[in-house]
């Protein structure tokens, strides 16, 4: 009987033991004030299984069991704490302070996600405080004070890219990894492009032919979306209003049950737009846009799977001359333009072992945009159709990468990149018309030693118009010494002309677009360099300093030119300009002053060679543009309150006009800008609030001007639109939270 109670005594107490429970404080280590809300993973430290939870708003969380675990915490404003910790004998963890917030982790073309200071690419993050601080509500917004990154307006196509002194289709524009389907004039539209429910933007300057296809030879922008993993609930609605005449709305809602979670948000953004003095023609299109997605998730014990689908609709009215005024029934031709947007995409991400993980993502993108030209009756309003016409694409994307870390200083990836597209329509060729690229790809990183690191890659596609050649790179990154980093970077690129450059003709605000069917493919090489020198001194300040330079080197460069004018009647076509070089190098210092005080100012001096179509061998001239960029943010942390201001000087930047196949060249003007922004959180921050000016010197229509053969400029009967002038803005985002 004695044998029997010790027995069950000892049963009873090693579950008992088992399931011990403790409680645990998280702490700033400077202070001892507890952390409210802090992010926290736990993982067994022989196992695979991740659970996330958060620590209530007096700073702790409650632990089950006693063996080791791996414990890994993150909360906005410090260092991310990971250890392997035994639960019985930790009552209390401190988290440093991060004033300067060096631990930002990036996953675009990365075997693993990893700190962006260690990555070998060049690598800017955009991250939601900053877009909060901009009052950005689309992709340019956020991009336009990157001194690498050049954002072009247009009232009829909206605004596009280029990095580097390349753009439209040599940037490839990604959503969760995901490329964005539905250019135009071989750019996308980045107002298209909303920051709702963004986590941060990754943006890779520079060659990634190997890793995302040869159209990313200037550069990768990924949009990395929110996931919640640590509440059971989340709730944010937001409401943007900005003169004259914008007013967005979004909601976001997400549920967590066990591993799954259910996310769901839409958004509808208005833009009343603009019209030339004393006419109905549209200066700046309006617009009304609807934005609807749906994401499941769910995380097992090695795999996590996503599933999302989204959809974009966009209406837009260009209004036409009024005939027959004085007459019983005046009339005008308006032109109706809708674009709708879905997608389709599936995740897998699967971990083999520490050291191997598979990704795998899958999408179907189906882009439909509608041109109805419509007679209105200018006495009763009503509308009749005139002409209609559609054009759709298609696209199915496949990619699979596997990542293998052999040891502490080798690793490698490999993959596939399957890409099909479809066009169908009334003014493309033989009304449909299709093309495929197919690819494999490795990458292999080397570490000689402690610093020094090479990162070769090749890449061979088939596809399915033109014969491509084998494409390869290379990448270094090397510490000199402490707190200096080189990085260095070729790669040599090919680019096939898209269905739309070859064969879609359309008519758009005034424009007619033709395709070319005659387009050759691009062929390019591309170097580039920088050189990083951070220097840190505890929490009191941090200076960084970048020099960076870049080349590239384009056959056959393809790119949009004014082929004629008629009347108000532009034609412009897609043409392969020749030899094009573009060279440039970029000075770029920033200042953090404890955690009030953020300066930051750089320099760019960007060249582009005199354009040489049909010429072989013309001898090389650049025409350089020089822009300064400039910002200052002050803020008060213990008031959660910040001013940010904004100053830019962009230089001439050169255009060019094709007339009886002779290229003249023109420039835009220069011009200077002024952005202002303030930002204010309450109730714990759950509501912020944003209100700010933007363009204060009233920038509207820049003149462009000729350069003429004999020397000397003439001033062009044309203008560039930039802005729709001063205006002034207010957001007004609400979280809350319910905790697990």
């Amino acid at each position: 009987m004695n044998k029997l109670l010790f027995l069950s005594f000892l049963f009873i107490s090693t579950i008992s033991l088992a399931q011990t429970k403790s409680t645990f404080t998280i702490v700033d280590k400077q202070n001892g004030d507890a952390i409210p809300f802090a992010n926290i993973c736990i993982q067994k430290v022989d196992g695979d299984t991740k659970n996330y939870t958060i620590s209530n708003e007096n700073g702790e969380f409650e632990l089950t069991g006693s063996e080791n675990i791996e414990l890994t915490i993150s909360y906005i404003g410090y260092k991310t704490y990971q250890k392997i910790v035994d639960p019985t004998t930790l009552k209390r963890i401190e988290l440093e302070p991060d004033v300067f917030s060096l631990e930002q982790i990036v996953v675009t073309g990365q075997n693993t996600p990893m700190l962006r200071d260690s990555s070998i690419y060049s690598i800017k993050v955009f991250d939601s405080k900053l877009i909060q601080q901009r009052g950005a509500t689309n992709l340019a917004e956020v991009l336009k004070a990157q001194p690498s990154i050049k954002i072009k307006q247009s009232g009829s196509f909206g605004s596009n890219i280029s990095i580097l002194g390349l753009g439209g289709e040599n940037v490839k524009i990604m959503i969760d990894g995901v490329p964005i389907l539905g250019r135009l004039d071989g750019n996308l539209d980045l107002s298209q492009i909303t920051m709702e429910n963004v986590d941060h933007i990754e943006v890779v300057e520079g060659p990634m032919s190997v890793v995302y296809g040869s159209n990313a030879l200037a550069g990768t922008v990924n949009i990395i979306t929110k996931n919640n993993k640590w509440n059971k609930a989340e709730l944010i609605a937001s409401t943007y209003a900005e003169s004259p005449g914008t007013f967005n709305a979004n909601l976001y809602g997400s549920l967590k049950q066990g591993n799954s979670i259910f996310t769901v948000s839409g958004a509808r953004n208005y833009f009343a737009g603009t019209t030339y003095e004393d006419t109905r023609l549209s200066k700046w299109r309006g617009s009304e846009q609807y934005i609807g997605e749906m994401r499941y998730a769910y995380q097992a014990k090695k795999a996590n799977y996503r599933l999302n689908a989204k959809y974009f609709n966009e209406f837009m009215k260009d209004k036409g001359t009024i005939n027959g005024i004085g007459t019983p029934n005046p009339y005008a031709f308006d032109i109706n333009y809708s674009t709708d947007r879905y997608s389709l995409n599936g995740f897998l991400d699967y971990e083999h072992t520490k050291k191997m993980q598979t990704n795998i993502q899958s999408s179907i993108s189906y882009y439909n945009r509608v041109m109805r030209t419509v007679r209105k009756d200018m006495t009763d309003l009503t509308e009749a159709e005139a002409d209609s016409d559609t054009t759709a694409f298609v696209n199915f994307m496949t990619r699979a990468t596997f990542n293998h870390k052999i040891s502490s200083q080798i690793s490698y990836q490999t993959g596939i990149d399957l890409n099909t597209e479809s066009g169908t329509a009334k003014r493309i060729t033989n009304g449909t018309q299709n093309i495929g690229d197919y690819a494999v790809f490795i990458t292999g990183k080397h570490e000689f030693w402690k610093g020094f690191i090479v990162q070769p890659g090749i890449r061979y596609a088939y596809n399915t118009k033109f014969t491509s050649p084998l494409l390869y790179s290379a990448n270094f990154k090397i510490n000199l010494i402490e707190n200096l980093q080189l990085r260095a970077s070729y790669a040599k690129g090919f680019r096939a002309p898209s269905l739309k450059e070859m064969y879609l003709d359309f008519s758009h605000a005034g424009y007619d677009i033709k395709g070319n069917e005659d387009l050759r493919p691009e062929y390019s090489h591309s170097l580039n360099g920088s050189l990083i020198y951070t220097h840190k001194n505890d929490d009191q300040f941090l200076i960084k300093t970048e020099l960076k330079g870049y080349y590239n080197n384009i056959k056959d460069k393809i790119d949009f030119a004014l082929v004629s004018q008629n009347g108000t009647t532009q034609t412009w076509a897609n043409i392969n300009k020749g030899k094009v070089k573009t060279i440039g190098w970029i000075a770029d210092i920033s200042l953090d002053i404890s955690n009030r005080w953020s300066f930051n100012t750089n320099f760019t001096r960007s060249g582009i060679s005199s354009l040489m179509y049909e010429e072989e061998n013309v001898q090389t001239t650049y025409f350089y543009t020089n822009n300064f960029l400039s910002s200052l943010t002050y803020k008060l942390p213990k008031y959660d309150f910040t001013t940010r201001i904004e100053y830019a000087y962009k230089g001439k930047e050169p255009i060019d006009f094709l007339e009886e196949n002779n290229l003249s060249q023109f420039y835009i003007d220069s011009y200077k800008d002024l952005n202002i922004t303030l930002t204010k959180s309450f109730w714990e921050r759950k509501l912020n609030l944003s209100i700010g000016a933007k363009n204060l010197f009233d920038n509207q229509d820049i003149a462009i001007v000729e350069l003429l053969q004999e020397g000397g400029t003439a001033i062009f009967d044309q203008t560039q639109l930039l802005s729709w002038g001063r205006s002034y803005f207010i957001k007004i985002i609400l979280t809350l939270n319910k905790h697990q």
